[in-house]
Formats: C-alpha cells, sequence, structure tokens
C-alpha cells in the first residue's frame, strides 16, 4: 500500500489537537506521512502603524521558537508509539498567509488529505464563514476532513454522502468514496435531498445511475439510496444525520451550489450535525 501524505495544521488549541487524534485513530491502520503544521500568520496581525513598511510582517525568533516547542511537545508522546508504527511524523513551524502556507505545501508534499478542527458551536455560519476551514475548503483542490470542535475519538460506522447529482463522478471521487468506507469499514447512505418536487432531469437520472452500478458492483450489501424532501436542505440533512446515526458526512467540492447551499447560507441559525459530525470534502 503506498504512504499516503497527510496535512494537519494546527493552531495549539484543543479542537485542532482533537482533530489530530481523530486523525491519527481513523488512519490507524494506514500507512501514512503525517506532517503537523503551524502557521504564523499575517492575515491575523494587526498592522498599527505604517512606520517601517515590510518590517511589520516579520515574525519575532520568540515566537517562531515557542511554536516549534509546541510542536516538539505534541509529537513527543506519538513518536515511537506502537499504534502508530504505520505512520512517520515531521512537524513544520511556516510564516505567511496561511492558505497560500498550505496551497504550496499541498503541492509541495504532495497531499492526500488536509484534516482541520474547527471550534465553535452556534451554528455553520459562525463555525465555517471566513474561518481556515471554510477557505481551506473553497480555495484548495485537496480532499480536505473537517472535525468539529468534542467529536468523539472513533470511526465512524456509517457514512453519509449528500449529492445532487447534478455532475459526473470521475474516478478520482469514486475511488474516493471507496476509500473512506473501507478505512471506516461502514455502509455508505447517498442522500439526494429536495426542497420542491421537480423530478431529476436527464442529467442528474444518468449521474445517479452511473453512481448507483459502481455502488452495486463495489458494495453490493452495503450503500443504500434516499431521497429526502423538506422546505430547507440544511434541516433536512441534520434530522437524516441524527435519525439514522450518521458518523460522517461526504460531499464533493465541485458541487458548488450544493455545497455553498448547505455552508454558507446566511439564514443558518444552528446546525447541530456540524458540531458534532466528522464532514469529508471531495476534489477530482
Amino acid at each position: 500500500m503506498n504512504m499516503q501524505n497527510i496535512l494537519i495544521p494546527t493552531d495549539f488549541s484543543d479542537n485542532s489537537l482533537n482533530a489530530l487524534n481523530y486523525a491519527l485513530i481513523l488512519l490507524k491502520e494506514t500507512p501514512c506521512n503525517i506532517h503537523i503544521l503551524h502557521v504564523l500568520d499575517f492575515a491575523n496581525r494587526r498592522a498599527s502603524v505604517i512606520a517601517n513598511g515590510p518590517t511589520l510582517l516579520e515574525v519575532s525568533p520568540h515566537k517562531t521558537e515557542s511554536a516549534e516547542k509546541k510542536l516538539k511537545n505534541i509529537l513527543r508522546p506519538i513518536r515511537g508509539k506502537s499504534e502508530f508504527n504505520r505512520h512517520r511524523f515531521s512537524s513544520r513551524c511556516e510564516y505567511g498567509f496561511f492558505i497560500e502556507v498550505v496551497r504550496k505545501l499541498v503541492i509541495d508534499k504532495k497531499i492526500d488529505l488536509i484534516v482541520l478542527g474547527t471550534r465553535g458551536a452556534t451554528g455553520l455560519k459562525k463555525i465555517i464563514l471566513g474561518s481556515n476551514a471554510g477557505d481551506v475548503i473553497t480555495k484548495v483542490r485537496c480532499n480536505t476532513l473537517i472535525i468539529p470542535e468534542n467529536t468523539p475519538l472513533k470511526v465512524p460506522n456509517k457514512i453519509a454522502f449528500a449529492t445532487d447529482f447534478n455532475f459526473h463522478y470521475s474516478h478520482a471521487i469514486l475511488d474516493s468514496i471507496t476509500r473512506i468506507a473501507n478505512l471506516c469499514q461502514a455502509p455508505i447512505n447517498i442522500m439526494n435531498v429536495r426542497t420542491n418536487h421537480v423530478r431529476l432531469n436527464t442529467v442528474q437520472r444518468l449521474n445517479k445511475g452511473e453512481l448507483k452500478g459502481y455502488l452495486v458492483e463495489i458494495f453490493p450489501r452495503s450503500h443504500s439510496f434516499y431521497e429526502l424532501k423538506g422546505p430547507k436542505v440544511t434541516d433536512t440533512i441534520e434530522t437524516f444525520v441524527t435519525n439514522k446515526n450518521i458518523g460522517m458526512l461526504l460531499m464533493v467540492g465541485k458541487n458548488l451550489n450544493f455545497l455553498q447551499h448547505l455552508l454558507f447560507n446566511a439564514t443558518i441559525q444552528k446546525v447541530s450535525f456540524q458540531t458534532k459530525v466528522p464532514f469529508w470534502v471531495l476534489h477530482d
């Protein structure tokens, strides 16, 4: 099996450390190169007086040394443990703009998966909008696993794949779905949410048929299709996730309209599943 390259950014908060621990459990049997990253982000620094121009963006050696020490403290209890003998660990402290640093590492290290923790429990808008997680989902072409705050450290035993069937499922997407299902040893629940009574069009029916044909061949007894109806996509998905005890939600990044409707609906007040269930965004 080829080594997977995993990037896990951390700001040393409890939720980012929880994301790391979740990834270690999920990928326990998978040979991995795990890169733990801390970014001293220019975007989060306030430029008070433009007296010295670009020097305002310089990072003091003290901050760099402090961050590097914290990274070592994270790795110290992990390295050498027998349960992680399939993993190789490295850490790095970078300074720059967060999203640019992540993009560069995705290319340089041939990253297969980014794992990110989120914080906050007052709804999806506050958690995702304007956050590093939101930027990665929408601006970095790499599979990304979002781990909400306080996610239990256990492998999910049920997976849901939310889709509107509006696009062709590429080999890369199907391969990712297969890998995740095998990784979790979990059945896949395909769900399509419609807020009106309009039937699937020709393209949607064709894409659904191709997806169904693939799953019948690969997972003949561990997949199901659900057609859900409700006034709001988010509420309908939340109800499904709760009632079916779904442990992880999958969605394709290029399904942008559906993704934006789910993630960036300004009217969202509370989306409890987002504060409990890991969310895996797939890319070609």
